[in-house]
């Protein structure tokens, strides 16, 4: 076009115009070809794409063949223009190239039989034509392969997409949970039948809507949920996966419906979430009706269990009843019988509190590392029964400088008695599934928030399979090593729950056959936040001791409390399943009655005090320990017979200046059976304090 215009209307010499000469004809094409190839260039329909170009590129050899006829055929200037048009046939495979090659010949054919040209001329004319289309085909030929490939492999990804996409969408919809989508902004993508259902939204109603206009939640207390608690915006904003069992779902008619939740990150860029979720009313209903049936049968049966206890220890006290070694064989074993099933009753009754939220928090400051000590001190007789060497690790690391001895003091604000029934089921567990071998516990404090107590074993170990499942109700590893080792697979379940109670984690590491590490951790707090606390306690049970209103004693009262009382040492603490031996069970001796003046009213017997946190829940008979002979237990004058009770002097109410005896032990007593019976705090039997 350009030529066009410079030859015959910019330029003057004659002999460019006869050398370069275009026609009107092909100065037309070569502007339909330029407007063709820019508009298609812009917007081409892609499926299209091929035959259009395909088109386009037959009117460009089109016009470059005008222009070479009608510029001198063979001899055209524009012969080059050709050869470079041409090559490209092959981009349209074999019938590209064989349309180019049938024109080609065509006009050389024609040429030679009309014109009567020059064999040299025909031969160049030939090259010209045909060579373009050897190069063409050489170039071209392995990219339409590789084109072919593709399509086939993309034909091939597409047939295999759709056919998963199919298969998973079969699976949705099969799924009897609910099942929705989410992308990044909280919108619906796919929601299956049954989601539908629990939901009360169909899927043309849902789709493309925020998920919080369908799935709307709350919790178990009936408050709505916010950005904190809501298991989809926690994936959306984390990236990670999240699992509830505390919420409600709405429905559309405003039905309540208890759900569990398991929402998960859609791919690894937070593209969206996919939330699984399911009813569990049925189940929290079953639950909690097996929950109150626990209890209630635990809190009834535990009274006839208390009473057959009692009623053994009695005959077992050689005071009480007189049996040969046969019979007292046959009660001995009654008697630790007796016991464990109370034992296993108070499981039941603590496990039932956990599952209602009832569990007692009396949090004091501790030492953990003297506390655990004890704790281990008293399964040593235990572990040594079935030849384990037990180790306490922060012992084994002591250092002697002098008579100094150094260990780490590390201090929490916990219940110490749940953190005692904690560690002594880890203990006894690691003693009771470990054959041979040692069992090692160790405290350390890894961070200035916890510390960690481990309980290392080199007994069975535990399958991998059943570790995320072992801190579960009832839950017990079975297989032909333990199945002989007795258990309720509640221990585990309560000492999870109690650590969670006190704000602490509980896991385990183990290796099937290579043994087991428990471990532990607590908050723990600061020497100077220790010390606080034990001075606020102390001055609080000070300010309610001296703060309370004198009594006026009895005689009867005044006898009781000032009665010599000998020493009693309360038998040692046996491990669960030992047989206890008549002679291990001392009975008190009876306390001589005092005198009761009919106008004043008679004392209540004095309850006896446990003395360690460590107080077993079931015993035989009452026990109070002797406190030790320090200035404040200083030793009571000998009180006086009965018979001569009456010749004492009555006993002054105490004054302002002089408070009355706070700290004094109470006397041991008889305790009549019906009020054992009833009470089983009253028979309980204290351990030992090492």
């Amino acid at each position: 076009m350009l030529l066009y215009a410079w030859v015959n209307h910019l330029s003057s010499n004659a002999q460019l115009a006869d050398t370069l000469f275009i026609t009107p004809t092909v100065a037309g094409l070569a502007a339909l070809t330029t407007i063709l190839a820019v508009v298609l260039h812009i917007k081409t329909p892609k499926k299209y794409t091929f035959h259009l170009s395909a088109a386009l590129y037959g009117l460009l050899v089109l016009t470059t063949g005008t222009l070479i006829i009608q510029s001198d055929g063979v001899h055209s200037p524009f012969i080059a223009l050709w050869m470079a048009v041409s090559v490209f046939a092959g981009l349209y495979g074999l019938y590209g190239i064989g349309a180019v090659l049938v024109l080609v010949n065509a006009y050389l054919v024609y040429i030679f039989t009309t014109s009567g040209i020059a064999r040299e001329d025909i031969i160049v004319a030939a090259i010209a034509g045909e060579l373009p289309m050897f190069i063409s085909y050489i170039l071209w030929n392995g990219r339409e392969s590789l084109e072919e490939a593709r399509d086939r492999d993309v034909s091939t990804l597409n047939k295999s997409l759709e056919h998963e996409s199919s298969k998973s969408g079969a699976i949705i919809e099969a799924i009897g949970d609910g099942v929705i989508v989410v992308d990044q902004s909280g919108k619906m993508l796919v929601i299956n039948p049954a989601a539908q259902q629990m939901t009360g939204w169909s899927s043309d109603d849902a789709l493309t809507l925020h998920y919080d206009s369908i799935l709307k939640l709350q919790t178990g207390a009936g408050e709505p949920v916010n950005e904190a608690t809501n298991p989809i915006t926690r994936v959306l904003n984390i990236g990670q996966q999240v699992r509830s069992k505390d919420l409600c779902i709405i429905t559309k008619s405003g039905k309540k419906i208890f759900s569990a939740f398991v929402v998960s990150p859609l791919g690894n860029t937070r593209d969206g979430a996919i939330a699984v979720f399911r009813d569990i009313t049925k189940e929290l209903d079953d639950e909690r009706a097996q929950t109150e049936f626990i209890s209630t049968a635990s809190h009834e049966m535990r009274t006839p269990v208390a009473s057959i206890e009692g009623y053994l220890g009695l005959a077992l006290n050689p005071n009480t009843a007189t049996i040969d070694d046969k019979a007292r064989d046959f009660i001995t074993k009654a008697h630790a019988s007796a016991q464990h099933l109370g034992r296993l009753f108070q499981d039941l009754l603590d496990v039932t509190r956990a599952d209602d939220g009832r569990l007692k928090e009396d949090p004091k400051v501790i030492e953990v590392v003297e506390f655990t000590r004890t704790i281990v001190d008293g399964l040593r007789m235990k572990a040594s029964e079935k030849g384990l060497d037990i180790t306490y690790q922060p012992d084994g690391t002591k250092a002697d400088v002098g008579t100094t001895v150094i260990s780490p003091v590390l201090y929490a604000n916990i219940d110490n008695d749940h953190l005692r029934e904690v560690i002594d089921n880890l203990v006894e567990n690691a003693i009771k599934y470990t054959p041979k071998g040692s069992v090692t516990v160790d405290v350390t404090a890894p961070t200035n928030e916890y510390v960690r107590i481990s309980v290392k074993d080199s007994g069975l170990g535990i399958p991998a399979e059943d570790i995320p499942h072992l801190f579960q109700k009832f839950y017990r590893v079975d297989n032909s090593e333990t199945r002989e080792i007795g258990g309720t697979g509640l221990g585990l379940y309560l000492c999870r729950k109690l650590i969670e109670s006190m704000d602490g984690r509980i896991w385990v590491e183990s290796e099937y056959r290579k043994g087991s590490t428990f471990f532990v951790e607590i908050p723990r707090i600061d020497r100077n936040e220790a010390n606080a606390l034990i001075d606020r306690e102390h001055n609080g049970v000070q300010t309610q001791a001296f703060s309370s209103t004198p009594v006026l004693q009895t005689p009867a009262m005044a006898t009781a409390q000032e009665a010599p009382v000998p020493p009693a040492t309360p038998p040692e603490l046996q491990p669960l399943g030992t047989v206890v031996s008549a002679t291990q069970i001392p009975t008190p001796p009876p306390a001589p009655e005092a005198p009761v003046e009919p106008s004043r009213p008679q004392a209540a017997p004095t309850n006896p005090q446990p003395t360690d946190d460590a107080t077993p829940r079931f015993g035989a008979v009452a026990y109070t320990q002797t406190p030790p002979q320090t200035e404040a237990h200083a030793p009571q004058p000998v009180a006086p017979l009965p018979q001569q009770a009456a010749a004492q002097p009555q006993p002054v109410a105490p004054t302002a200046a002089q408070p009355p005896i706070a700290n004094r032990a109470p006397a041991r007593v008889n305790i009549p059976l019906s009020v054992l019976e009833r009470d089983r705090e009253h028979y309980t039997i204290p351990r030992q304090k090492r």
